[in-house]
C-alpha cells in the first residue's frame, strides 16, 4: 500500500487509498471453508485474494480441484467477474445491446454477462467486436478497472521504464491504478518499474486486482476526526478518501482540489460543542456526514 501524506494545514486531509464506483460491489457471506486447489496454497501468491473471492461467488477454480492461477483470463471471463461483483442485471433487451459485436450473438455462453458489463458502460469491445476468447491485457486491465470503480488520480505519477510501450487510451489509466495501490508493476533488474502493458493478464492477477479494489470501497469517506485547540482557535485534522473534493465543517467551506487543501479554523469553540462534518464529491454529492464532539 501507498504511503499515507499528511499535509500540515488547519484542516489536513489524508489521502486514503479509495474511490466511489459507478456500482457499487455487494457484500457476500463468507463461506465457512476455505477452497482448496491443488495448484494454489496458502501462502503463495494471489492465494487469499482468490480465497476472498471464491467465498463471495465471484470467481472460482476448475471440476478437477485445480484453479489454474497462471493461465490467461479472457474478456468474457472478466466480464462474468465484474458482473457478479458487482451484481449487475441482466439488461431486458440483450439482443440490442449486444447488435454493435459480430463476435457475441444471445446465444453465447456469457452473453448476459457482456450485455450487462456493456449496459452498465464498465467494460465494452471496440471496432464492432468484443473479442470474448482473446486475453485481456495487463493495460486494457487497469482501463477496465478504473472505469468500474471510478478510480481517480491520486498522488505522484509512478516512472515506469516502459511506458512510453503503453498504449495512450490505457496509460493514464495505468498511472491511477498504481496511486491507487492496485498495482505497482514489477521491478526489474536494473531496480527500474516495469508494467508489461501488452502482456496478457494471469487469472491470480486479476483476481488480486479486482479484490484490492472492491476492498477499497470499504473505506468510510470520513476516515478519522481529531482537533487541536490554542489561543481560542480549534483547528480540525480529519482524514479522508482521495475522491473527496471538498470538506465542510459547520460552516466551514474546504475545498479539496487533488491533495491541496484550503480551510480556515474555528474561534472561540466551548468543550462539548458538536460538530458537523460533511464530505463532498467532485459533483457536489455528499458521500458522509460526521457528527464530532469537541472536547478537552
Amino acid at each position: 500500500m501507498k504511503t499515507i501524506k499528511r499535509f500540515a494545514l488547519l484542516l489536513t486531509a489524508v489521502a486514503l487509498l479509495v474511490t466511489i464506483p459507478l456500482f457499487a460491489p455487494v457484500p457476500h457471506a463468507q463461506a465457512a471453508a476455505a477452497p482448496k486447489f491443488t495448484d494454489l496454497k496458502k501462502g503463495q501468491n494471489g492465494y487469499d485474494e482468490v480465497v476472498s473471492l471464491v467465498s463471495q461467488q465471484i470467481i472460482q477454480g476448475y471440476g478437477d480441484g485445480s484453479f489454474k492461477p497462471y493461465a490467461n483470463i479472457s474478456r468474457a471471463q472478466v466480464a462474468v467477474m465484474l458482473t457478479k461483483a458487482f451484481k449487475l442485471p441482466v439488461p431486458a433487451n440483450v439482443d440490442k445491446v449486444l447488435a454493435p459485436y459480430s463476435d457475441v450473438k444471445k446465444d453465447h455462453m456469457y452473453a448476459k454477462e457482456i450485455a450487462a458489463v456493456t449496459a452498465a458502460n464498465v467494460f465494452k469491445g471496440g471496432t464492432g467486436k468484443f473479442n470474448p476468447n482473446k486475453p485481456i491485457t495487463r493495460q486494457q486491465m487497469a482501463t477496465v478497472l478504473v472505469k468500474a470503480f471510478d478510480l481517480k488520480a491520486s498522488g505522484k505519477t509512478p516512472q515506469f521504464a516502459d511506458a512510453k510501450q503503453l498504449d495512450a487510451i490505457h496509460r493514464n489509466n495505468v498511472n491511477i491504478l498504481a496511486q491507487n495501490g492496485i498495482s505497482a508493476g514489477r521491478a526489474g533488474k536494473n531496480g527500474q518499474l516495469y508494467f508489461d502493458g501488452n502482456v496478457s493478464l494471469k487469472r491470480v492477477q486479476f483476481a488480486v486486482f479486482l479484490d484490492r479494489a472492491m476492498k477499497l470501497q470499504d473505506k468510510a469517506a470520513i476516515q478519522s476526526v481529531s482537533h487541536v485547540s490554542s489561543a481560542g482557535f480549534t483547528n480540525f485534522k480529519v482524514s479522508v478518501r482521495p475522491d473527496v473534493h471538498k470538506v465542510k465543517v459547520d460552516a466551514t467551506d474546504l475545498q479539496m482540489s487533488g491533495v491541496d487543501l484550503y480551510t480556515g479554523a474555528f474561534y472561540g469553540l466551548k468543550n462539548g460543542v458538536t460538530v458537523t462534518i460533511r464530505a463532498y464529491s467532485e459533483t457536489g454529492k455528499v458521500l458522509e456526514t460526521k457528527s464530532y464532539v469537541v472536547t478537552e
